[in-house]
C-alpha cells in the first residue's frame, strides 16, 4: 500500500464518507509528518452536513457537500466537470467501497479507497427491560452488529430508523422497512 505522502501528489481531491474519516485522514497526515496544509489545493467532498461541520471544526472547508442525508448519491447529482478527478477515500475496514465506487465513476470521479479506521465489534449486553418501539442506527455497521447479537429482533415489530440511504439500504437488505429521520436529525448519520 501507498503510503500517504506518496498519494497526495497523485490524487485531485478527497472524498470524506463519514466525520470520523476527517480525525482519522489529519491523524494519518500528522503520523506522517505532515498537516492540514498538506490538503491545500485539494478538492474536499463531504457526503453530509455532519462531515461538513466536522471539516469545519478542524479549519477546512468542504468545496462540495451531499444536502441532509442524501449521501454519496446526492453529491453525485451535485457533481460538475470541475469535481473530476482522482480523490482519496479515507474510510472504514467496513465501507461499501465498491458501491460508492459505482455511484461516482459516471460523474468522473476516481477513488482511490485508503482504511484509515476500523469498526469493532461491540460486547454483547442484553436489551433493555422497559418497552421500546423504535431503534435508531446511524450505520450500516451498527445494523449488522444489532442483528448479529439479537437475531430476534428482526421479527419484534419496531420501527427501524435509519440515519442516512446506506443505513436504510442495509435494513432493506435484511427484509426489514426503514424509515429515514426527518428534518435536522438526518444529520447526525451521514
Amino acid at each position: 500500500a501507498r503510503t500517504l505522502r506518496e498519494q497526495l501528489p497523485s490524487i485531485d481531491g478527497v472524498l470524506f464518507p463519514s466525520r470520523f474519516a476527517v480525525p482519522s485522514l489529519l491523524g494519518g497526515l500528522f503520523e506522517a509528518g505532515m498537516d492540514a496544509r498538506a490538503l491545500g489545493g485539494l478538492t474536499l467532498l463531504a457526503v453530509g452536513p455532519a462531515t461538513a461541520r466536522e471539516l469545519k471544526g478542524v479549519g477546512l472547508v468542504a468545496d462540495l457537500t451531499a444536502k441532509s442525508s442524501g449521501g454519496v448519491r446526492d453529491l453525485a447529482r451535485r457533481l460538475g466537470d470541475a469535481h473530476r478527478g482522482r480523490y482519496l477515500y479515507p474510510c472504514s475496514d467496513a465501507a461499501p467501497v465498491e458501491d460508492r465506487m459505482s455511484v461516482l465513476r459516471p460523474h468522473g470521479i476516481e477513488l482511490q479507497p485508503a482504511v484509515f479506521y476500523r469498526n469493532r465489534p461491540m460486547p454483547f449486553r442484553q436489551l433493555p427491560d422497559a418497552p421500546f418501539d423504535r431503534v435508531l442506527f446511524t450505520s450500516s455497521s451498527t445494523v449488522r452488529e444489532y442483528f448479529g447479537h439479537y437475531p430476534g429482533e428482526r421479527g419484534a415489530g419496531r420501527t427501524w430508523l435509519a440515519a442516512g440511504p446506506s443505513t436504510a439500504a442495509c435494513l432493506e437488505e435484511l427484509g426489514l422497512e426503514a424509515e429515514m429521520l426527518p428534518g435536522r436529525a438526518r444529520a447526525w448519520g451521514d
